[in-house]
């Protein structure tokens, strides 16, 4: 979650679109807010949606506006159902879309939600062909092994950035080294390219928006 943050404040400070999916949690509210431990630490003027909820915005009534600026969305609370269907209706607008004026970059936490059915074929194909129309795809997870064996365009098409966590058998090799995933520090990475680059270490910034360890309260919400 902190290495996502800062790559989302990096595509934010570029002048990218971002939208930011979190089927599970509103941790994505602290977007909006400092980060207090920083001392530069600001909020992101960001658009939050809490789908299924009557706090922050409301479901737009077309999905296209969730593609163009800064864009939250929280679907904690829906039925697994409902958090399906959103998330197919979500990805095919993706699909379909053209960014290639302004690059879009989509980070979806929790991203095991999405690893069958609809949802994952759209993902594929989003993995496959979107760097074509700068539809970028940042996919967050515990348990890499979740794209590893139904999806494995997936695993084909994107890089795996390691940050602490458990791994599938057949990424072991990317880190059968003297440094292990459970001995990075926090704030630091590993990341490894199936095709272009060599893994290497990498020391992530501090981040200027808030994380909570938690979720937000009800009054940090409001």
């Amino acid at each position: 979650s902190h290495l996502k943050r800062a790559l989302l404040e990096n595509c934010v400070s570029e002048g990218y679109d971002v939208l930011a999916l979190n089927p599970t949690s509103t941790q994505s509210v602290g977007i909006s807010l400092p980060n207090e431990s920083n001392s530069k630490g600001t909020g992101i003027a960001t658009d939050q949606y809490w789908i299924g909820d009557n706090q922050l915005k409301d479901r737009p009534d077309d999905l296209d506006e969730l593609l163009y600026g800064i864009n939250a969305v929280t679907l904690k609370g829906l039925s697994e159902v409902k958090k399906k269907e959103f998330a197919e209706e979500l990805f095919q607008k993706l699909y379909d879309s053209d960014h290639s004026h302004n690059p879009l970059y989509v980070f979806v936490d929790e991203a095991q939600n999405f690893d069958s059915g609809r949802s994952a074929q759209l993902l594929q194909q989003i993995a496959q062909e979107g760097r074509k129309f700068s539809v970028n795809l940042v996919l967050v997870s515990q348990s890499p092994k979740a794209f590893s064996y139904n999806t494995k365009e997936v695993r084909r098409n994107t890089s795996f950035i390691l940050l602490n966590a458990k791994y599938a058998p057949d990424i072991q090799a990317l880190v059968d080294s003297d440094r292990k995933l459970n001995n990075l520090k926090r704030g630091e990475a590993v990341f490894a390219d199936f095709i272009d680059l060599p893994e290497f270490v990498a020391e992530v910034r501090d981040i200027h928006t808030r994380l909570w360890p938690e979720e937000p309260s009800d009054a940090e919400i409001g």
